[in-house]
């Protein structure tokens, strides 16, 4: 409940439940979270009350608060991204106090720079809430309004609508996009940044720089914003990403117009970007020779900081005169630097989390297709011996056949020659087919993939092959069987049996998509450049853009409930795998789909 009662200002509670939680906190050192809130709450709430009792008073509620300090100091040392910007935090409220603005800002912004990359709501909010509050008490109130309308929708994320409500009875005004009361008229705008030009533009670059989520755009949002605000005539800003490499832009004035172009690190000089790179502080000089040489101008070079590192610079050049750059200018760039450093940040984050899901979907599919492996290996298994019966059937009904027309014909009876050649076709097939299940069954006994000896094949030979078996397919019902292949195809390397596989999975998904009468499916082939082209297309149903990315996965279907398996487009996959083709499904929802295969033509020598 303590940090209830600092949030909801009852200060007085606040200190009561630490000064009782206290006294137990040895023996509770192995419950973090209750150890968190009472090693930060409790320096807040003394820091909040101490300007308003007895100065005889404020050094017991110091000495009270300095144990908890220091063992955040120590906690922020061992584990600075968990509890840095709880103690900068403290720290900041404590500058404050102690008349030292500067120093407490910085802290306040590092404070919000960590609890933004950790992503903790009440943390950020309350970052936001203190320092919109520093903001007030300064008269700074264009900055209040803006981090205290942050820390408001935060507090509304996080579900604490209690603290929401009480926000907006004690400032409505700061929620609103109209004008404070009236007895403050003259504090809008702060009386020493009102001096700068551009300064209204301020609020909105940082919400801007909030939304970017590439690191280019975040980039070129800082370095035009400090041109902007500051009226420099050229600037330059880096992000560092490692190994000498950095994201840079310039930018330049030009006709009351900035122009930003991408650019190389050198643009920087090198003694600014050494000196801040390793102290961490913003240079300004006036009448300062670039480089050694040329016009003399302005500088201001400030880092670019996420907690103790430098992590990007930026540089501003302005005019000749002395001067150029006041101390509202390097305040406005400070501040501009920690909010491009907290959204270059936050963005690195997501990225990483996003290469991480992809790397956990491809682990998923990886045993997928493992499972598949050892699922198919024991499958062929078990199909070797039907396999091997059906065999030996189809070669006993030819021997019974042969007897049976040699007893006709010593009998001196005329055999039926149709019915003996239509027997004798079906026994062609049926043998056929029994050695292409033969084949693929020692195919995947013998653990061949991606190492059979492939052979030049054509294409065009194999699919009219097919076209028997596919025109009987139970799967195929109203639907209308089409064929436009090329008068001549070039061969491929391949593997018959593997291409008839392909061919066949393909055709019968299409079968399975359609759901209406009097739809057609189109088999056709084509040569472009050094590639032979097979094309599959349906009218059938489509697929949704969304599920598109996922039809190649192990096991994925929409199609359970028509007897869909989710194998057939993976197993197409990983046959132009082996055969070093490509593979492109293009489809829309409800007007069909088409799948392109591109093989590589065979170069006979």
């Amino acid at each position: 409940m303590l940090f209830l009662a600092y949030l909801f200002g009852d200060y007085d509670r606040a200190l009561e439940l630490a000064r009782a939680i206290e006294p137990r906190i040895g023996a509770i050192d192995n419950q973090a979270a209750i150890v968190g809130i009472y090693l930060l709450f409790l320096p807040l709430t003394v820091a909040t009350v101490l300007p308003g009792i007895p100065i005889g008073e404020r050094s017991r509620l110091l000495r009270e608060a300095q144990p908890s300090r220091k063992r955040l100091s120590r906690l922020a040392v061992i584990s600075p991204r968990v509890y840095g910007p709880w103690r900068d935090l403290t720290e900041a409220e404590f500058f404050r106090v102690a008349g030292k603005p500067a120093k407490a800002e910085r802290l306040f912004f590092r404070a919000i720079s960590g609890a933004d990359e950790l992503g903790y709501l009440r943390d950020r909010a309350l970052g936001r809430e203190l320092l919109a509050a520093f903001y007030r008490r300064s008269e700074r109130n264009v900055l209040a309004r803006l981090h205290l309308r942050d820390a408001y929708e935060l507090y509304r994320d996080w579900g604490a609508i209690a603290k929401t409500r009480m926000m907006e009875e004690l400032d409505p005004w700061l929620l609103e996009t109209g004008t404070p009361p009236k007895k403050e008229p003259d504090a809008i705008i702060p009386p020493t940044l009102s001096k700068v030009e551009g300064f209204a533009q301020f609020p909105e670059a940082i919400m801007q720089m909030r939304k970017e989520e590439s690191p280019s755009g975040i980039a070129m949002l800082a370095i035009e914003s400090v041109l902007r605000i500051t009226g420099s005539d050229f600037g330059a800003i880096a992000f560092f990403k490692g190994h000498g490499k950095a994201i840079v832009f310039r930018a330049q004035t030009a006709d009351s117009r900035i122009e930003t172009f991408p650019a190389e690190l050198k643009e920087i000089p090198e003694r600014f970007a050494a000196y801040v790179t390793h102290t961490g502080k913003i240079i300004v000089m006036d009448n300062c020779a670039i480089n050694g040489v040329g016009t003399k101008s302005a500088v201001l070079c400030a880092p670019i900081m996420h907690g103790n590192s430098c992590i990007g610079i930026i540089y501003a050049t302005r005019g000749t005169v002395s001067g150029s750059f006041s101390i509202e200018h390097t305040q406005i760039v400070e501040m501009l630097s920690l909010q491009a450093a907290a959204s270059y940040m936050n963005m690195l984050q997501r990225s990483i989390q996003e290469a991480q899901h992809e790397l956990q979907n491809q682990v998923q599919q990886a045993e997928s297709l493992a499972a598949l492996g050892r699922r198919t290996a024991m499958v062929a298994h078990e199909l070797n011996n039907p396999n091997h019966l059906i065999g030996l059937g189809t070669a006993r009904i030819a021997a019974v056949l042969d007897a049976l027309l040699a007893e006709q014909e010593d009998a001196g009876l005329t055999p039926d020659s149709r019915k003996r050649v239509a027997i004798e076709a079906a026994l062609r097939d049926i043998k056929e087919a029994s050695g292409r299940v033969d084949l693929l069954i020692r195919d995947i006994q013998s653990s061949s993939i991606g190492s059979a000896n492939f052979i030049p094949v054509n294409l065009n030979n194999i699919i009219l092959n097919c076209l028997p078996g596919l025109s009987d397919s139970p799967k195929r019902g109203e639907t209308e069987l089409r064929t436009d292949l090329m008068p001549s195809s070039p061969p491929i390397l391949g593997d018959r049996g593997k291409l008839q596989q392909l061919l066949i999975n393909l055709v019968e998904n299409a079968f399975q998509s359609i759901m209406a009468p009097n739809k057609v499916v189109l088999i056709s082939t084509h040569e472009e450049q050094d590639s032979l082209i097979l094309e599959v297309y349906d009218e059938g149903e489509g697929i949704a853009a969304e599920l598109l990315p996922k039809v190649t996965e192990p096991f994925f279907t929409t199609r359970k409930d028509r007897g869909g398996s989710g194998l057939g487009l993976a197993i197409v996959k990983e046959i132009i795998g082996q055969l070093r083709g490509t593979l492109c499904i293009e489809s829309e929802f409800g007007k069909g789909t088409r799948v392109t295969i591109r093989f590589p033509v065979c170069q006979q020598g």
